[in-house]
């Protein structure tokens, strides 16, 4: 948590894998249109907790909180073309995590189409996901959540 996201080019041959530090595993976020590539050997080298890719994995794949830990750096891409190679980070997803806006948390319950949200607002990404996260954890009913960029006065309606 003490490292901010930093860009890398995942153009460059074996970028993902050094990003990753040896073998990758990837784990698709289809919703989010990207790939997480982790250490495969992660827990076997005994690397350290990865909070924010983990709360990105629990909010994305609600089964997997408090069962699926991710440790070690990873690299977040784009998912993969018609060729098999992966493309660029959506540059929606680009804005909300390295983007210097203010963000919310939505929220919708099981069978409505509407997101529902309230006026707490967040000036990081991983701390609207983190409450997110938490949110669908103590939801009596099924809860999906996103973090969306809060509007701004000027865009605001009235």
């Amino acid at each position: 948590m003490e490292v901010p996201p930093r860009r890398f080019d995942a153009s460059q041959p074996d970028a993902v894998r050094q990003a990753v530090g040896g073998l990758m595993e990837a784990i698709d976020l289809p919703k989010l249109g990207i790939t997480m590539y982790v250490n495969e050997s992660g827990f076997v080298e005994r690397l350290p907790l990865n909070r924010r890719a983990t709360w990105l994995l629990w909010q994305q794949v609600p089964s997997a909180w408090d069962r699926t830990y991710l440790v070690g750096d990873v690299a977040l891409v784009g998912l993969t073309d018609d060729e098999g190679e992966d493309t660029s980070l959506p540059l929606v997803f680009e804005e909300l995590v390295l983007g210097t806006h203010l963000l919310r948390v939505e929220s919708r319950y099981e069978d409505n189409l509407s997101w529902w949200w309230n006026d707490e607002t967040y000036d990081n990404y991983w701390e609207a996901l983190r409450q997110a996260i938490t949110k669908q954890a103590l939801s009596p009913e099924r809860c999906e959540t996103r973090v969306a960029a809060a509007p701004t006065e000027a865009t605001s309606p009235n």
